[in-house]
């Protein structure tokens, strides 16, 4: 009799502890039901707000882009000294390899400087060789610096950039921006070049790079 009582109430309190965890599985799955609808909600919210935004932007964007062409057009008009002379786009690449030959012109100066130096207590030949062989095991490590370690790491950091934007699916958009105020930057080169008698190209890619810049530091995802 007494073992079977005692059967008895442990067969209640093991179905009260199973009736107990059903319950509880029950709770359970009714608020990972409810938290997943929630995050569904807000995430349909938030990605309908992007959306507007983004269309928003892109209109916008393109006006700007429609309203520069016709002021820039309508200015070369009477104003296409622009492209020639000191601010012209051959000038750019003039420019470009004049300063190439500069620069080396006066790198060269400066190694010779540093031969006569050594001339006083050395040889011509000995001088030369200290100098120049210095020389290029500096430019030489320099290279090797930037291959090892300043490309990957910049390859690094666009891959990061671009897998971020790939990952919040603002890949294309955030493209389409940059082609944008490139575009943009291209009428205001045009349009100040004149005045502060800057070169087009040098313009276009000094603003561009500023645009963009810019763009991209104020609305990149920061987690």
């Amino acid at each position: 009799m007494k073992k079977n009582a005692e059967e008895t109430v442990t067969n209640c309190k093991k179905m009260i502890a199973e009736n107990r965890l059903t319950v509880q599985d029950r709770v359970n799955a009714q608020i990972e039901k409810i938290r997943e609808e929630v995050y569904i909600e807000i995430y349909n919210i938030f990605d309908k707000k992007l959306k507007r935004t983004q269309k928003f932007t892109g209109s916008s964007m393109s006006i700007i882009v429609i309203v520069c062409m016709c002021i820039t057009g309508a200015w070369l008009s009477d104003h296409t000294g622009v492209f020639v002379g000191k601010t012209g786009v051959a000038n750019f690449f003039i420019s470009l390899w004049e300063g190439f030959i500069s620069i080396c012109n006066g790198t060269w100066n400066f190694l010779n400087s540093f031969v006569e130096l050594l001339q006083g207590c050395t040889s011509l030949d000995v001088a030369q060789s200290i100098v120049y062989g210095i020389s290029l095991l500096l430019v030489f490590g320099l290279i090797v610096l930037s291959i090892l370690e300043g490309i990957p790491s910049m390859r690094k950091k666009f891959k990061s950039i671009i897998r971020t934007y790939k990952n919040s699916e603002e890949f294309g958009y955030k493209k389409a921006m940059t082609i944008a105020l490139c575009i943009i930057a291209l009428f205001f080169a045009i349009l100040i070049a004149e005045y502060a008698m800057l070169n087009v190209i040098a313009m276009w890619l000094l603003l561009s790079l500023s645009f963009n810049l810019l763009y991209h530091l104020i609305t990149y995802p920061r987690y």
